[in-house]
C-alpha cells in the first residue's frame, strides 16, 4: 500500500460495473490499485473489455462476471451466485460499490402497476442486503471494509417525470444503509450511499431534452454531472480518512441538493 495506491492488495467489487457509474467507479479504484471485479447484466463485451483494460493499465486483478438482481436464487446470475463466483476469484471484498439496480416503468403514479412498483423495490433491496451480509463479517474480521450503496437524489421527492418506482427505491437503500451501520459496522468497516442527482449516462437518456440544461442552469457548481464525479465521491469513501463517516446519504449534485418537480415545471405556460 502506497499514498499513490492506497488500495493495493484490496479487492473491491462493483455491481453494475460494466458502464456509466459503475464503470468510472471500477476505473478510480483500479487506479488506486485495487483489484477489481465488475459486474455485467447484459453488457458482457463492455464488461469484459473494461476488466482487461483495467488489468493491463493498472497491473490489478480485474474480472468480469453476470448479475441479475430479477435472477431466481438458484441462478448463477443470481446473488447468491455472483457470491459464489467471487468467492472463487478473491480471498475476500474489501470494497462494495452497489450500482446495479433492477429495471423499472417510467410511469405517472395513477399508471404504476403495484406489482412493478414492488418487484422493483423488493429485487434492489433484497440483492443489496444479501451482497452486505455476505461481505460485512469479513470486512468485520480484517478490520476494513466499505460497502457503498448508490442511491439518488430521487430518494428525496419527485424531479423527473415517472420516477417514483426509483425513487421509493432507493429511498428504501437508504434507510437499509442506516440499519446495517448500526448493525453490520464497527471499527474500520462502515457503510454509507451516494445520492448522485441527475449524471449524464445512457440511463439518464430516456429524459426530455429540455431538463439538462434547466438541471445546469439551477445547479450552484454550474453543470450536471458526469460519472467521474460520481466516482470520485465513491474513491474518497474507501479512503482512511474517511473511516468516521458512516451510515450517511452523501448528495453529489454540485450543490442542487433538492428535488425539482419537473412535472410541475412542464405544466407552467
Amino acid at each position: 500500500m502506497t499514498a499513490r495506491r492506497p488500495l493495493s492488495g484490496r479487492t473491491a467489487l462493483v455491481t453494475g460495473g460494466s458502464r456509466g457509474i459503475g464503470a468510472a467507479a471500477a476505473r478510480s479504484l483500479a487506479a488506486m490499485g485495487a483489484g477489481v471485479i465488475i459486474t455485467y447484466r447484459s453488457a458482457r463485451d463492455a464488461a469484459e473489455e473494461l476488466a482487461l483494460r483495467l488489468r493491463a493499465e493498472h497491473e490489478v486483478p480485474a474480472h468480469a462476471v453476470p448479475f441479475d438482481l430479477a435472477a431466481p436464487e438458484a441462478a448463477p446470475e443470481s446473488a447468491s451466485g455472483l457470491i459464489e463466483s467471487v468467492a472463487r476469484l478473491a480471498t475476500g471484498v474489501d470494497i462494495l460499490v452497489a450500482n446495479a439496480a433492477a429495471p423499472y416503468p417510467h410511469a405517472p403514479l395513477l399508471e404504476l402497476p403495484a406489482q412493478q412498483l414492488a418487484a422493483k423495490v423488493g429485487q434492489d433491496v433484497a440483492a443489496t442486503h444479501r451482497l452486505v451480509t455476505a461481505v460485512a463479517p469479513g470486512m468485520l474480521e480484517r478490520g476494513y471494509g466499505r460497502m457503498i450503496l448508490i442511491g439518488s437524489l430521487h430518494a428525496e421527492g419527485p424531479s423527473a417525470p415517472g420516477m417514483t418506482a426509483n425513487g421509493v427505491t432507493k429511498a428504501a437503500l437508504a434507510a437499509y444503509a442506516r440499519y446495517a451501520a448500526d448493525e453490520l459496522t464497527g471499527p474500520g468497516v462502515t457503510v454509507n450511499v451516494v445520492h448522485p442527482g441527475y449524471v449524464a449516462t445512457g440511463t439518464s437518456s430516456h429524459l426530455p431534452s429540455a431538463i439538462p440544461p434547466v438541471l445546469a442552469a439551477l445547479t450552484p457548481g454550474g453543470r450536471t454531472a458526469v460519472p467521474d464525479d460520481i466516482a470520485g465521491a465513491i474513491a474518497m469513501l474507501t479512503r482512511d480518512e474517511a473511516a468516521f463517516l458512516n451510515g450517511a446519504c452523501l448528495p453529489v449534485s454540485g450543490g442542487l441538493n433538492q428535488p425539482v418537480s419537473f412535472r410541475r415545471l412542464q405544466s407552467v405556460n
